[in-house]
């Protein structure tokens, strides 16, 4: 790892990271809990190196697109900073589209490069459609017993995301990045159709610390993060910790698991969506959970109903914070 003398005040996503590895270093950043792998701030930099100087060595070049699909794990972490230290821009997909919407939006945004996690790999022919130029395609996560995943994605070149990692080098490219840069596509939710496009830049998505000022974050909190990463919510969380040093729990929503989640790793803060809160009251297993250590459920997404904030309230935390944001602004309106 080697940091340069660019100051690190500069509102550039990456520079989060490159604080936290020095401020924190050896502490734990990560616990990925869909694969158990834990890493520290000086790790997940390191990382984030060898992906953005992966990236580079396949021909990418600063402004270039490169679209992703992939559940919640620490490879969406790297992704999202490693596309900021190479100066690259970044369309987060929703798995939760068709494959020819996914094809609709990477043509419309330009990318030219797919990173997929392996279990998505029967949308892969489809998106695929929608890349322009050389249409990469760089694989991760476990492939399916008997091959299946990757031969869905056979008719094409098909990338290794762990072996091209493991084959760049880990010194920081020093891509030469201004804050107002653009940094990825977020997307609105589609209520009315597809879902927009519009440009996040670097300044934009590094500029909300006083969201978590407002809830009273510290260096004390473990945060658990079971928004899907795709969007401003979950990308935010783990930036949180960034800023402060948490360790942070990347989970998908699993309503047990949850709850398994918060007792075993002594979460402190969690982000949900009043259906999220509704589903943990239902659970037979909230009854033996221990929860002691939660200080604070954040509620956002839409109305919280007066029952479930009561019910959460009194069996789960009854610290609530809710806030309205608006995808635009980054941070909360």
């Amino acid at each position: 790892m080697r940091h340069d003398d660019r100051a690190l005040g500069h509102m550039r996503v990456d520079n989060l990271l490159t604080t936290a590895a020095i401020r924190y270093g050896g502490q734990q950043a990560f616990y990925c809990a869909p694969t158990g792998r834990r890493f520290t701030f000086r790790q997940v930099d390191e990382r984030v190196n060898r992906l953005a100087n992966a990236l580079l060595a396949l021909g990418l070049r600063k402004g270039d697109r490169v679209a992703f699909l992939s559940t919640n794990r620490i490879e969406v972490v790297d992704i999202y900073l490693a596309l900021a230290r190479a100066g690259l821009v970044g369309l987060p997909l929703n798995y939760r589209l068709a494959p020819v919407e996914m094809r609709a939006l990477v043509a419309e945004v330009g990318a030219g490069t797919l990173i997929v996690e392996r279990r998505f790999a029967d949308m892969v022919p489809v998106v695929r459609e929608g890349l322009s130029g050389e249409r990469r395609v760089i694989a991760l996560g476990e492939p399916a017993a008997g091959g299946e995943t990757d031969r869905a994605m056979a008719d094409g070149s098909v990338s290794d995301y762990d072996e091209l990692c493991a084959a760049a080098g880990s010194d920081d490219p020093r891509i030469d990045i201004d804050e107002h840069d653009p940094y990825y596509f977020n997307l609105t939710s589609g209520t009315t159709g597809l879902p927009k496009c519009y440009l996040i830049s670097h300044y934009n998505a590094a500029s909300f610390v006083p969201m978590f000022q407002a809830m009273h974050v510290d260096e004390r909190d473990v945060l658990m993060t079971v928004f899907p990463m795709y969007g401003r919510v979950g990308f935010a969380w783990v930036a949180c910790g960034m800023i402060w040093g948490n360790r942070n729990v990347l989970t998908n929503f699993d309503v047990d698991d949850a709850l398994r989640l918060i007792e075993a790793e002594q979460v402190t803060m969690v982000n949900l969506v009043p259906t999220m809160g509704a589903m943990l009251l239902a659970s037979p297993a909230l009854a033996r959970s221990d929860l002691h250590s939660l200080r604070g459920i954040v509620f956002a997404g839409s109305l919280l109903p007066a029952p479930v904030r009561e019910g959460v309230q009194a069996r789960i935390c009854p610290q609530i914070y809710e806030y309205y944001g608006m995808q635009e602004t980054s941070t909360l309106v």
